[in-house]
């Protein structure tokens, strides 16, 4: 290409495309109505040709859109067209209405082992967006293995605390993971006897969580702390959720801010000196028991 003249340069430049003319451009580049250049072969958002965007979550190999999971693009969304009434086999081919789609063909009910989920025939024991059941979805990373959503890293979310009936459900301290549902341990706590002491030493003091003006309103002081958490909402979150949650330690907002996750206000507690797994256990298993007052 002959290279461009300075006063085209810079006129380029000014309109925002004037580094895709350069000189020393890597071959490929093409302007695409923005201020850098643009891969045809690898841009999602100019795959091919410009302005020819990718739909959500495809990547462009070679000039062409992909989507994962075996999906194929169509009208700007990722489909499996074995089984998508709107497309059935291609792309813009759509069954009548009182059909289903059926292996890529529309049928008048589902063949064999499939199940019929809305007008889509669905192999429930490989479909991450139906796995095991119609809706039951296995989230962007997973995939359905035997009716049941593995995660990456290669976590079942019918017994993985980290990924306990959906990818990246985690499991509060001391919970199990049993069947998609976080479950509690069979080890009850005391309030009085193992919750309040590690209260009393790490929160309660005055200027923190006691003395005449706790803050938030939040009193840990002994005889006061019971009533200040339990069925209580968190005055610093807008979301109604309570501090104490009894029997859900993973809807405890006491729990986020010993762990520092999904915060309304400020940063993780204690400030001084962060609770050993051990304290985080304790207070997570008087939680799973109904954070009883005994």
């Amino acid at each position: 290409m002959r290279p461009a003249s300075t006063a085209a340069v810079l006129l380029l430049t000014v309109l925002g495309l004037g580094s895709c003319w350069a000189e020393d451009q890597p071959a490929g580049c093409e302007a695409c109505d923005t201020a850098a250049c643009a891969d045809l072969q690898s841009d999602p958002r100019n795959c091919g040709a410009c302005g020819a965007a990718c739909p959500t979550g495809a990547t462009c190999q070679s000039g062409v859109c992909a989507c994962a999971g075996g999906r194929t693009a169509c009208g700007g969304a990722c489909v499996t067209t074995q089984s998508d009434p709107a497309h059935c086999g291609a792309c813009a081919t759509a069954c009548p209405a009182d059909a289903v789609c059926s292996l890529g063909k529309c049928a008048q009910s589902c063949d064999g082992a499939l199940t019929q989920c809305g007008a889509s025939c669905i192999d429930t024991t490989t479909d991450p967006d139906n796995c095991g059941a119609c809706g039951a979805s296995c989230g962007a990373d997973g995939t359905c293995e035997g009716s049941i959503c593995m995660c990456s890293g290669g976590g079942s979310t019918a017994t993985d605390p980290a990924n306990c009936g959906s990818c990246g459900n985690v499991c509060a301290p001391g919970q199990k993971c049993v069947a998609g549902a976080c479950t509690c341990g069979a080890v009850g706590k005391s309030f009085a006897g193992d919750v309040q002491p590690i209260l009393t030493a790490h929160c309660a003091s005055t200027g923190c969580h006691g003395g005449a003006s706790p803050k938030q309103g939040l009193d840990l002081a002994a005889g006061h702390a019971f009533a200040s958490l339990s069925n209580t909402k968190a005055a610093e979150c807008s979301d109604g959720r309570l501090r104490v949650a009894p029997g859900q330690p993973s809807d405890s907002y006491l729990m986020d801010k010993l762990l520092g996750v999904d915060l309304c206000l400020g940063t993780s507690m204690p400030k001084q000196k962060a609770l050993t797994s051990q304290e985080i256990e304790t207070i997570s298993n008087w939680i799973c028991a109904g954070a009883p007052s005994n």
